[in-house]
């Protein structure tokens, strides 16, 4: 039932709903916040009209759409729906309710109301694309959220934030998040899995001794305890916490997840066979229906075939590619570099697709790319980096996509004087950690669910980089992970002489800088710990993977880099 409430429905212009209040707190305090969760044991009717009560405008915006959906709008609530009304979201949400409900005289008070004043949005959201300014999109998509109580403006506000400045800048909207919508367990799933991956075990901790104590999210909870008992040593404890759990009928995404955690902690007790079922069936899980394992290496050798006319000269000397394979060691380089004030990175940006998008019709169709085509592509390519660039000090920029190397041969006739730095690991460690990881899927990354797949897909790869470039090529400059890590200042000194740079002290930061930046592969929960860790190797621990006559492939390369094999 609708009560009739005849207050006048103006919103107070000088009483502006605090926008930031929320987000400068610490994130200790942040996470605290998921006490309000605790009123959810009145009914999910008493929690949106306690969380309508936040100072914070997009809590108080989700509440007010969350009750006015459901219908539940109580005389009490009429008042702060006053206030509230300047915002589309409410506004629209509300006089369709009072209509619906034939509350004409609440309907027209609503009609009222004068929207807060705001600039265009959607031309601040272009401007802000435009400029690739992640911070100014991350706030368009908030204000596009106040306008229509639509969840997916939060979801990308939250991957623009964290573009912007990595997982800090993130939690507080991911706590939004899962405040104004406690009934989707993806949402706290998402939270514990950002805080995990950037080694903030004690906020882990957090959510789950709040979740444990108002009794909500015990999925989550269950989960999150274990793998954080797996960082803090106590692997067999974690194990414990798993099995308590039921998984029946639970998300695909959560019972990969459980998987992930349950073979690491496998890992960690020295059962590795019993590791390597939980990665087989996480992978299993994981691995697109439309999964083609040749097509990442027809696509390359089709590429390689292209034909392509004599280019005019590339003067951009100061533009390097960063490549290898992933999880060879390129993401803790590319940190390391990008701490250097006249270097400025660039990580797995779409620099390269639209090269592919100007010549991809020629080599699927084995075509001779026209020259006017070959030229305007290089052009975007450089475009792409230019746009992309921040960093006023920098004047040697760094492109990272280490899968980019299979495209050795078409990348040489595009490029054909490009300088490269690439990254070398143990190949035995590479496919491993490449099979036990989860990447964003594609044509490529599809191909590490199997450690046969991987295992051909690193041979090709090396194959054919080496079929363009030699050890000893003067064009590019190989970065060995062990020694990296051992020799740190020797061996990046090196690079940057390459690169024409030299030392400087700024560098040793690069773990305090990883830690702020986007999540952007798996590697980053590594390189956020520098390298007192040590070298990465688990190969030896997988023997009986190695031996599988799939994996004879990667001997050659094991003995071509010098590293010790079976």
């Amino acid at each position: 039932m609708v009560h009739q409430h005849t207050a006048d429905f103006s919103p107070d212009r000088d009483q502006d709903v605090s926008r930031t209040a929320f987000d400068r707190q610490s994130p200790a305090d942040v996470m605290s916040r998921l006490v309000l969760l605790g009123n959810l044991k009145s009914g999910f009717g008493s929690y949106y009209v306690a969380l309508l009560r936040e100072a914070d405008e997009v809590l108080a915006v989700g509440a007010a759409c969350a009750l006015t959906d459901s219908g539940f709008v109580p005389p009490a609530i009429l008042p702060r729906l006053e206030e509230l009304a300047g915002y589309q979201a409410v506004r629209t949400k509300a006089f369709d309710f009072f209509m619906k409900n034939f509350e004409y005289s609440l309907a027209e008070a609503v009609c009222e109301v004068p929207a807060r004043q705001q600039d265009d949005i959607v031309q601040e959201g272009m401007r802000a694309s435009l400029a690739n300014d992640h911070a100014a999109l991350a706030r368009t998509e908030v204000q596009k959220f106040l306008n229509t109580g639509t969840l997916e403006h939060l979801l990308q506000a939250i991957s623009n934030a964290e573009y912007d400045g990595g997982w800090r800048s993130t939690l507080p909207l991911l706590v939004k998040l899962v405040l104004i919508n406690p009934q989707d367990g993806r949402w706290p799933q998402r939270l514990c899995r950002s805080i995990l991956e950037a080694n903030q075990f004690d906020l882990v901790a957090q959510f789950c001794d709040i979740a444990d104590t108002i009794g909500i999210f015990p999925m989550t909870s269950g989960m999150f305890r274990a793998a954080i008992a797996g960082e803090r040593g106590t692997p067999e404890e974690g194990l414990k916490l798993l099995d308590k759990l039921t998984t029946k009928s639970v998300p695909r995404s959560v019972e990969m997840d459980i998987c992930r955690i349950r073979a690491g902690l496998l890992d960690r007790c020295g059962k590795f066979e019993a590791a390597n079922k939980y990665y087989e069936k996480q992978n299993i899980l994981y691995r697109t229906e439309t999964f083609d394992r040749d097509l990442f290496i027809k696509r390359a050798e089709a590429k390689a075939a292209l034909v392509v006319p004599e280019l005019p000269p590339d003067d951009h000397d100061g533009y390097f590619m960063m490549l290898g394979f992933p999880r060879s060691g390129t993401t803790l380089l590319e940190n390391v570099l990008a701490s250097h004030p006249a270097i400025e990175t660039f990580e797995e940006i779409p620099g390269w697709t639209g090269v592919q998008q100007l010549t991809r019709q020629f080599w699927e169709q084995g075509q001779p790319l026209p020259l006017d085509a070959a030229i305007k592509a290089r052009q975007r390519y450089y475009r792409e980096i230019d746009r992309r660039r921040k960093k006023d000090t920098a004047a040697i920029y760094v492109d990272k996509l280490p899968i980019l190397s299979a495209d050795a041969v078409y990348i040489d006739k595009m490029f054909p004087r490009k300088k490269y730095v690439f990254s070398i690991r143990h190949p035995y460690d590479v496919v491993l950690s490449c099979f036990r990881q989860i990447f964003a899927p594609n044509a490529a990354m599809d191909n590490f669910t199997t450690m046969e797949d991987a295992c051909r897909a690193y041979d090709f790869t090396m194959r054919q980089w080496f079929k363009t470039h030699s050890l000893d090529s003067e064009r590019v400059c190989y970065v060995r992970y062990d020694r990296l890590v051992l020799d740190l200042q020797n061996e990046v000194t090196r690079t940057l002489r390459f690169l024409g740079a030299e030392w400087d002290p700024g560098i040793l930061e690069f773990a305090k800088r990883a830690d702020e930046r986007k999540n952007k592969t798996p590697s980053y929960q590594k390189v956020r710990k520098g390298v007192s860790i040590g070298v990465q190797s688990s190969w030896r621990n997988y023997e009986f993977l190695f031996r599988k006559p799939y994996a004879r492939k990667l001997d050659h390369w094991v003995e071509f880099f010098g590293y010790e094999g079976l």
